[in-house]
């Protein structure tokens, strides 16, 4: 089954809480969103982050949705392992794609 964005927040915030950082604060969307992803990076840590209060914008942020296997897995449906494996799959099944005559 397709899931959307909230579908796969509601998912990830049942199923594996503690992959999920809510930021509050006003965040300045240049620098400052990836600065705190980064610090999490550093300490070896992929979370999910959410800011709700992004400055100059009213709509939210969302930074790592697929950075570990696990949360990847979750938002196709699969588990962990075989990740690579359902990708090839679904793939297979994908769209074909048509010759483009560019430039």
């Amino acid at each position: 089954m397709a899931k959307d964005l909230r579908t796969y927040l509601d998912e990830l915030l049942e199923k594996r809480p503690r992959d999920v950082v809510v930021v509050d604060k006003e965040v300045d969307p240049v620098y400052e969103a990836s600065a705190i992803v980064e610090k999490f990076e550093r300490e070896n840590k992929f979370p999910l982050v959410f800011f709700k209060n992004i400055k100059g914008s009213k709509i939210p942020l969302v930074i790592n949705l697929g950075a570990t296997y696990e949360r990847l897995a979750l938002s196709l449906g699969s588990r962990a392992q075989p990740t690579a494996g359902e990708g090839n799959r679904r793939q297979r099944c994908a769209v074909q794609r048509s010759n483009f005559e560019g430039r």
